[in-house]
């Protein structure tokens, strides 16, 4: 679906996913550290994928009014109207590629089993494979 997400609208799928946070989060601005976080990668590695947002038009970098050190990252109403067409084709992606195949009972099933993992907040990966808290993160977590 990334691939295809790609080749049809442009978007890789960590953008598609940092756009959706920021679509999200209130004023549609987060902390670079809270992306970074939130993404589950380095602020080096979330600073180069915003810099392409950036180049895409799709973001801003603004300085946080709390603290001038940091940065905020804006979405902007081109990576916003971006976003709206990539969700469409992701949802269609979704719906051809895995939705029609189950029944409505297997439907309702992974409804309950997505619930149930969303509730699980997104940790910050170390190199050792555990978030700040010292579980685990990712798969058999």
């Amino acid at each position: 679906m990334g691939q295809e997400l790609h080749r049809e609208t442009g978007m890789r799928q960590i953008h598609f996913e940092i756009l959706g946070w920021l679509e999200e989060a209130p004023g549609h601005r987060m902390s670079m550290g809270d992306l970074a976080r939130r993404s589950a990668v380095s602020p080096s590695r979330l600073s180069h994928l915003v810099d392409r947002l950036e180049e895409l038009s799709w973001v801003r970098r603004l300085e946080s009014p709390q603290d001038g050190r940091s940065h905020l990252a804006e979405l902007s109403d081109a990576g916003h109207a971006a976003l709206g067409k990539a969700t469409l084709r992701h949802a269609q992606y979704t719906q051809e590629r895995f939705l029609n195949l189950l029944s409505a009972e297997q439907v309702g099933q992974l409804r309950q089993i997505s619930e149930i993992l969303l509730r699980r907040p997104p940790c910050s990966v170390s190199s050792d494979g555990a978030d700040a808290s010292g579980q685990q993160c990712g798969p058999g977590a």
